[in-house]
């Protein structure tokens, strides 16, 4: 890495005239053979060729500046790029099990805050999970309540699911470095962003009527919906820690808007004709997990309404659905009891 960022510097003073015509001949012959085998001439000697020699130094320089500045500048920028999309490999890898530890947190989170309502015989609203309005925060405020307020904060920054290190930000600040002293700054943010967009699109993609009919905790719901956590957890670990931001909190609100979407439409298809009580709120709760998640360990605040208005339409439903349960239950019992004239 250290390698990369002289010859990155190197290049940087030497893309100019002014810099190249300023710099010594011997510093210049040092700095354009590095990187690459010398050239054999047909005198059996290396460097540039005998004829750019001999017409004295301006021909030489427009031969280090044509020729061996450009393929030492190719030759970091294959190496830098190497190394990037194998971090990217691994970032993709990386994030299933950071959206399980994420979605597991929220699990506890939103226990907690069932526990809390119950205390004051309340039922836990899903304005407990989104974020709230300031008047509404400070209403509670002025009330005195601070149980209720302590509900509906989020935690300051969220649990330590993925540091920097882990996530290997040190690779992707040098490719970045690199990048930006060779003046390549904004290809290569366009480069991050469109590769991390093509795998947010496949894994989206891969939902299916399946997908929703294993909704326990280590089902394919749960597997499906830890990965887009894990995706979006990463995402704003970058952010915060590259400068300027590979990831923009535009490009990352877009990307949401799509996961939005592809997750409603999931949840449509499934429980359009779901009748299980038990299949409903399984799905329900790994729902509510994934949302809880991303408000509590993502710093950038991504419009969750979406998916919480769409949970939210689901309620009648989810009453008839509950009625219903409560009604064959009923009438499996009185086809069970057998009851003679003196009982009746």
């Amino acid at each position: 890495a250290g390698v990369l960022l002289r010859q990155g510097s190197m290049l940087a003073a030497l893309l100019t005239s002014e810099a190249l015509l300023a710099a010594p001949t011997s510093a210049l012959v040092g700095v354009a053979h590095q990187g690459r085998p010398e050239e054999e001439r047909e005198d059996g000697g290396s460097g540039p060729p005998a004829q750019v020699q001999a017409e004295g130094p301006e021909p030489y320089l427009e031969y280090l500046r044509n020729t061996r500045v450009p393929e030492l500048r190719n030759a970091v920028l294959i190496s830098v790029r190497k190394d990037f999309n194998e971090w990217l490999s691994k970032m993709r890898d990386l994030g299933p099990g950071v959206g399980r530890r994420a979605l597991d947190y929220a699990r506890m989170r939103l226990q907690k805050k069932t526990e809390a309502a119950a205390k004051q015989g309340q039922v836990c609203a899903l304005d407990a999970i989104v974020p709230v309005g300031v008047e509404q925060l400070r209403a509670h405020s002025a009330a005195g309540d601070e149980e209720q307020l302590a509900m509906l904060r989020p935690l300051t920054g969220g649990p330590s699911l993925c540091t920097p290190e882990d996530a290997g930000i040190a690779v992707v600040h040098t490719c970045q470095c690199v990048y930006e002293r060779l003046q390549e700054g904004a290809p290569f943010r366009s480069y991050y962003s469109a590769q991390r967009r093509k795998q947010i699109a496949f894994h989206l993609r891969s939902i299916s009527a399946d997908t929703t009919k294993d909704a326990s905790d280590s089902g394919l719901l749960s597997q499906w919906l830890a990965w887009i956590c894990g995706f979006f957890v990463l995402e704003d670990l970058v952010r915060q820690c590259t400068t300027p931001p590979l990831c923009s909190l535009v490009d990352l609100s877009l990307m949401w808007e799509d996961s939005a979407g592809a997750i409603t439409r999931a949840l449509q298809g499934s429980l359009a004709t779901l009748t299980d009580v038990q299949r409903f709120t399984a799905v329900k709760d790994r729902t509510v997990e994934l949302v809880t998640a991303l408000r509590e360990c993502c710093t950038a605040q991504l419009d969750l309404s979406t998916v919480v208005r769409y949970l939210e339409s689901l309620r009648p439903k989810f009453h008839q659905q509950l009625l219903e349960d409560a009604r064959r239950q009923l009438e499996d019992l009185l086809q069970i009891e057998r009851y003679d004239d003196q009982a009746l």
